[in-house]
């Protein structure tokens, strides 16, 4: 019930902030329990005690869908493998430091960080949704941030699993998984986080930690600034294709929220028609 319930929010381009609570899905209970493979007290009841009925008996069990949900349960031989992997990465000298705290630095583990972006009025984005705070925030929990305070430095690490760690399956991996488009917007927020809390001190580039369960040898992938800058603002590469940078997608959803248009794209909208750009 739990996931057809999200689908069919999904499916409605209905946007829902933080945990979802069953009794905000009234018409999806009813919709969902007159199907077929369900027909939930077989015709014979009001709409109304259905969705009381379904509410009062599943509340728990949706509660704990919405906890695992995107989880998947490991067997023992898989978690006794990544307890080898971890003490490994724990041990290798390449991989220590970015887990267990060196002499002079500190490391923050799944930092939450809130950046505010745009403060706003109560416009109808806002209201629609009840939100109270209206300030939109660029906001993202790194994986591990380590700050030597010694050379007064500061870096990014994101930690990945990988069935294969090695370069040219990994490369392959950043490229199809946009590994890089994700270390990029995090180094913006660790940029303002740093502005704040460490001022003067340098941010050096972020890296990917990633060790697989054949060769067991942890691998370190540091990414370039100039590639970071290309994902961010866009442009075009050294092969001349054109990359769209995150920050026009962020302008793209941020004019939506503001013109509170959801049912056609800014193109149409402002200039009439959609480019096309085969080549």
């Amino acid at each position: 019930m739990h996931l057809d319930i999200l689908n069919v929010k999904e499916q409605a381009g209905i946007i829902v902030f933080g945990d979802p609570v069953l009794k905000d899905f009234d018409n999806e209970i009813y919709e969902i329990s007159k199907q077929p493979d369900i027909n939930y007290g077989k015709g014979n009841y009001t709409k109304e005690r259905v969705i009381k009925e379904v509410i009062e008996k599943g509340q728990k069990y949706f509660d704990n869908l919405c906890e695992v949900g995107g989880k998947t349960i490991i067997t023992f031989e898989d978690n006794l493998m990544a307890v080898e992997q971890v003490d490994i990465l724990k041990a290798h000298p390449a991989s220590r430091p970015y887990f267990i705290r060196q002499e002079g630095e500190e490391l923050l583990f799944q930092k939450e960080l809130f950046i505010p972006m745009t403060q706003y009025g109560p416009i109808p984005f806002f209201v629609n949704n009840n939100i109270k705070d209206e300030t939109l925030y660029k906001k993202g929990a790194l994986d591990i941030i380590r700050v030597n305070h010694i050379r007064r430095t500061i870096q990014n690490a994101d930690f990945k699993t990988s069935y294969d760690a090695y370069k040219h399956t990994f490369l392959w991996a950043i490229k199809k998984y946009k590994y890089g488009l994700q270390v990029s917007y995090y180094d913006t927020l660790l940029s303002a986080w740093r502005d704040r809390y460490y001022p003067g001190y340098t941010i050096l580039p972020p890296v990917n930690i990633t060790i697989d369960c054949f060769l067991k040898k942890p691998q370190i992938y540091l990414y370039k600034k100039e590639d970071l800058e290309l994902l961010r603002f866009g442009g075009t590469d050294k092969r001349g294709e054109v990359v769209k940078g995150w920050e026009e997608t962020l302008s793209e959803i941020l004019w939506h929220i503001e013109n509170n248009i959801w049912n056609n794209s800014r193109e149409m909208e402002e200039y009439g028609h959609i480019e096309v750009q085969l080549f």
